[in-house]
């Protein structure tokens, strides 16, 4: 048998190197292809993008996306255009978060073949859009019972002979509200605004999360310290009886009630009882030290929360929250 002198001669000394470096140059361009594919994603949300019909044009920002695909977005504004034949084409702008997953929808029909299609050739791909949605409202509610566990327990209606009181909450920016009305005097709006906003206080002790970090809002409400001024006075107490003064308001409809002190912070509750009403209104004040004086944390008002009083540790506002004021009637 012959050798094989070919499967004996060893490779030349000069290809050896070429071959290497042309693996490097593979995996290099490999690696580089890679970080560049995933850096371009970083910082951004992979979204679904999903219209009916199928068909349909979209346009994000004016770049075209493929329908029933996905996309990568920064968070951030966008202007979303869809449209498609015998469908009235729409626009709007789209906010995307953390909370974002679809980029979805489904267009009206324009034209009679447009209504056919929807009803007939295409209603699965539309009925397909209606269950995205309302897996959206489903998990939107989920997240929303989950940051204001309180909306578990609104709206809340409750009516009597003289009048009603309602809470409920805005959809824009989630306020709780505090409705009061139909009553005959003074005394009524006192009560049944005590008594709302002890109701909340119990919803809000039920769902685990203290009243002190919504928002809370009393519809039709005038607030006679919205323009409470600072003075100088070193005392707190002082310095709130002061200001109160300022405003011109008949000092025999206000009562200073105890004051507390917690470090830097003074925080106390005072009592509107007009002339012809002996349930008062009660306003939680908090104080915050300023050098020698004081300022206040926020206008006083009927519940203290984050919003309305910044700067004060949630404990204080829930127990600023929950001073009960014992008052008798006068015969």
């Amino acid at each position: 048998m012959q050798p094989n002198y070919y499967s004996q001669r060893p490779t030349s000394p000069l290809r050896q190197p070429k071959i290497i470096i042309a693996i490097v140059g593979v995996i290099v361009l490999f690696i580089t292809t890679i970080f560049i594919f995933y850096s371009s994603r970083v910082g951004k949300y992979k979204l679904r993008v999903q219209f009916a019909p199928s068909y349909a044009e979209i346009k994000i920002n004016d770049k075209k996306y493929k329908n029933n695909s996905y996309v990568y977005l920064a968070p951030g504004e966008y202007e979303v255009s869809v449209n498609a034949p015998e469908f009235e084409p729409t626009s709007y702008k789209l906010t995307v978060n953390e909370n974002t997953e679809y980029i979805f929808g489904s267009l009206n029909p324009a034209t009679a073949l447009g209504d056919e299609l929807e009803r007939g050739k295409l209603s699965d791909e539309f009925l397909e859009i209606e269950g995205i949605g309302g897996d959206i409202i489903s998990t939107s509610g989920e997240r929303l019972l989950e940051k204001y566990p309180i909306f578990k327990y609104l709206p809340y209606q409750n009516t009597s002979k003289n009048g009603s009181i309602a809470i409920g909450y805005l959809f824009d920016n989630y306020t709780i509200t505090i409705a009061v009305k139909n009553f005959y005097n003074s005394d009524d709006i006192s009560y049944y605004l005590e008594t709302s906003i002890n109701q909340l206080l119990s919803f809000a002790e039920q769902s685990g999360k203290p009243l002190a970090e919504y928002s809370v809002e009393i519809k039709d409400f005038t607030n006679p310290f919205a323009n409470i001024k600072p003075n100088s006075e070193s005392d707190p107490e002082a310095f709130l009886k002061k200001s109160v003064s300022d405003l011109g308001i008949d000092p025999s409809v206000i009562t200073y009630n105890e004051g507390f002190r917690q470090d830097n912070i003074y925080y106390t509750t005072i009592s509107w009882n007009t002339k012809s009403s002996y349930i008062p209104i009660v306003y939680r004040v908090a104080l915050i030290q300023d050098g020698n004086t004081w300022k206040f944390a926020g206008s006083p008002y009927p519940i203290a929360t984050i919003n309305n009083m910044p700067g004060i540790p949630i404990d204080i506002l829930t127990t600023l929250n929950d001073i009960q004021v014992e008052y008798e009637r006068e015969s």
